[in-house]
């Protein structure tokens, strides 16, 4: 029976248009590396569809050949070829198409394509410049982009974009400094807390919450009394995730907010700060007119784990309507009826510098697993060898000793060579993925990671280690 890449292959060259493209659309998802001189070939199919599913699959595959084939692809007739062959070069992130998109940078039809795919790459220059050209028909655009794609030796020129006369420019240079988590910027970002634009307001209370530096607290607290709903929600949201205590007042205060996703976002960042001070209000907001944030008050009642709640919850669903509360408030009680000596949680040690990651996996792991912290990597080998956790969740960029170091370290150890680790880390490229699969670790996740694929992993890699 032949192998399914040989079966493709043939269907390549099948008369059928869209047997063509189905077959190129295949080979992509098979990810097979053999396939890329065939798929190059495709691109003088006579169809545009079979051309353009040959560029997205050369993108899915990516590898040291499918950039060539890309950059051919790029003059295509067809404008969606072009287009998404752009985009297939900035997904794949070859340093080396730089110099060739550069030169492309002002063709039209495809100039915000080209500055994004540069600056997937890393290699955003050419977005500055747009977007510092006075009445740039393009500036909006790269600014929207300006957040996502910017690193960390653009902070200058993010900084000299907060004084641009668009607000789109200052929003953009703000998510962008505020993803960064630079915190030598905060009073410079925290001031436009006073912009007139809505959306750069909104901005700061999310970026400033990135930072996670307690100098943005009180910003935050009177940022829970914008005019504009989504600072509100943002600077709550901000708040919680930094457990700031001395938030409470303010939190508790805002619960009487008209806006129903500033309440929500406001209970769940009470559930976060440990306090018996929230107790009151957040039974009290079981009865709030919005079932979200009924739901969502009786899962942060559940996470505070004081079991003089569930008198509270026992009769906030006996007198609930809604299903899906009920659920909530049920689960809630559930947790408080669990003798402290019953819960056994997997432990899980989180190595990373960083101290906001660090603090956003202990929030979004806290509730299913006990962790451990280590901030560079000499002490992650101490921890692990001492503590013998469950699992381990690796940065590669670390000060004392990487992750690579970290890993081999532990894997020449009997003691710890068993301990699955999960490697999180915003390294992507193709050289760096395949050292990371030769260590031999149980998974690797690139940051910024999706919260429900993270939580899958681990419990799928902790139930193979468990076999």
């Amino acid at each position: 029976m032949k192998e399914l890449l040989d079966i493709l292959l043939e269907e390549l060259k099948d008369e059928n248009s869209y047997i063509r493209q189905n077959a190129a659309r295949k080979l992509g998802k098979l990810g097979n590396k053999k396939a890329v001189k065939y798929l190059k070939d495709t691109l003088e199919d006579q169809n545009k569809d079979v051309r353009l599913k040959a560029v997205i699959a050369l993108g899915e595959i990516g590898g040291a050949e499918a950039p060539k084939a890309l950059l051919k692809a790029i003059k295509d007739k067809d404008i969606n070829v072009k287009r998404e062959a752009v985009n297939s070069l900035g997904k794949i992130g070859d340093f080396n198409t730089i110099r060739s998109l550069e030169t492309l940078v002002n063709e039209k039809d495809i100039k915000i394509n080209i500055i994004q795919a540069l600056g997937q790459i890393g290699y955003t220059k050419p977005l500055f410049d747009i977007i510092f050209q006075e009445d740039n028909e393009f500036s909006d655009q790269a600014a929207s982009m300006l957040g996502q794609i910017c690193n960390k030796t653009d902070i200058p020129y993010l900084i000299k974009a907060l004084s641009s006369p668009s607000w789109n420019i200052r929003a953009g240079a703000i998510e962008a400094l505020g993803r960064l988590r630079h915190s030598d910027s905060l009073e410079k970002v925290a001031k436009f807390l006073e912009d007139a634009n809505d959306n750069v307001r909104s901005q700061v209370a999310r970026a400033l919450g990135k930072m996670g530096d307690e100098r943005s607290i009180p910003y935050l607290i009177k940022a829970l009394k914008d005019r504009y709903w989504d600072v509100r929600r943002n600077a709550a949201e901000s708040l919680g995730n930094m457990e700031s205590e001395e938030s409470i007042d303010s939190l508790i205060e805002a619960l009487k907010d008209e806006n129903a996703g500033v309440r929500n976002n406001v209970v769940e960042a009470l559930g976060k700060i440990k306090t018996k001070k929230s107790i009151l209000p957040l039974l009290n907001t079981l009865k709030d007119q919005d079932p979200t944030v009924r739901g969502n008050a009786a899962k942060s009642l559940g996470l505070l784990g004081y079991l003089e709640v569930k008198e509270g919850l026992e009769k906030a669903l006996h007198e609930e309507q809604d299903p899906w509360v009920k659920r909530y408030l049920d689960e809630a009680i559930s947790y408080l009826q669990l003798e402290p000596e019953t819960i056994k949680k997997k432990k899980i040690l989180l190595v990373d510098d960083d101290k906001f990651i660090v603090k956003l996996l202990k929030i979004t792991l806290q509730e299913d697993y006990e962790t451990n912290v280590a901030y560079n990597g000499e002490e992650a080998v101490l921890r692990a060898k001492i503590e013998r956790p469950d699992l381990i969740l690796l940065d590669i960029m670390m000060p004392k000793m990487d992750g690579f170091e970290v890993t081999q370290t532990l894997k020449m150890d009997n003691t710890t060579r068993f301990i699955p680790i999960i490697i999180v880390s915003a390294k992507s490229q193709d050289k760096d993925l395949e050292n990371i699969k030769k260590l031999g670790v149980a998974g690797y996740i690139r940051k910024p990671f999706n919260t429900i694929k993270l939580l899958q992993m681990i419990e799928e890699v902790l139930k193979v280690s468990e076999q």
